[in-house]
């Protein structure tokens, strides 16, 4: 029992890692300055996780759980405003959702997994996981390779600037992104909703992505003129 534990927190680790590394490389935050917050904040997320789902049973729920703490650790160790880390979080978030839910319609649709057995067997959630984590280490890595990702002005984010208009939007942008996580957490008990529940979110994927791009661009703009 306690083998299969380690196992299921080690492997927690690696799915969380994808998360957080493939978020970082988006915003193109150098991997190799902050190692040690990375670590700190996979390890927690994983921790969190394996306690909601695992000991308390919360498996619905944990998904919350473990965002919220990945965005709270962002705001501390990092010192990011907290809508920017959150936009972070759940851009991240939202990328490997879809890549994890793409793949398991694959499986579904394969006939090598069901609904169930993603939701209930350790061996295919874990399967499913580490598959999901490689990917995002694979974009990570080519986003890397291309100086590909996004780069914004954090003090947009701070004090006065962070009460424009942009920014509500952009918050209530970021809770349907929650929304749609959650939902796609849920989708993995009802077989029929799954094609739906990608679907969305690969719209709010795109929307969030063009959305924070133009802003970038805009802000970028501001800032080079200002310094000419």
């Amino acid at each position: 029992m306690e083998k299969i534990s380690f196992l299921h927190y080690f492997f927690l680790f690696i799915e969380f890692s994808g998360v957080v590394v493939l978020s970082f490389s988006m915003f193109r935050i150098p991997l190799s300055l902050h190692k040690v917050n990375i670590s700190i904040i996979t390890l927690t997320m994983a921790a969190v996780s394996f306690l909601v789902r695992d000991v308390m049973d919360g498996f619905n729920y944990s998904v919350l759980l473990v965002i919220a703490v990945y965005i709270l650790l962002l705001v501390i160790l990092q010192r990011l405003p907290i809508l920017y880390a959150s936009l972070i979080c759940l851009t991240g978030y939202l990328a490997a959702g879809v890549i994890q839910v793409a793949l398991g319609i694959l499986g579904i649709n394969l006939g090598i997994t069901s609904s169930e057995q993603l939701s209930e067997l350790f061996l295919h959630y874990t399967i499913l996981g580490v598959l999901t984590a490689i990917i995002c280490f694979l974009i990570s890595y080519i986003f890397h390779l291309k100086k590909l990702g996004f780069m914004f002005v954090v003090k947009r984010f701070k004090g006065k600037s962070a009460l424009k208009g942009y920014n509500f939007f952009l918050a209530a942008l970021l809770l349907t992104v929650v929304v749609i996580i959650q939902l796609a957490v849920l989708s993995f008990k009802i077989n029929s909703v799954h094609l739906y529940v990608l679907l969305g979110m690969l719209c709010m994927f795109i929307i969030a992505i063009y959305s924070a791009y133009q802003h970038n661009r805009t802000h970028l703009r501001e800032k080079y003129k200002r310094a000419a």
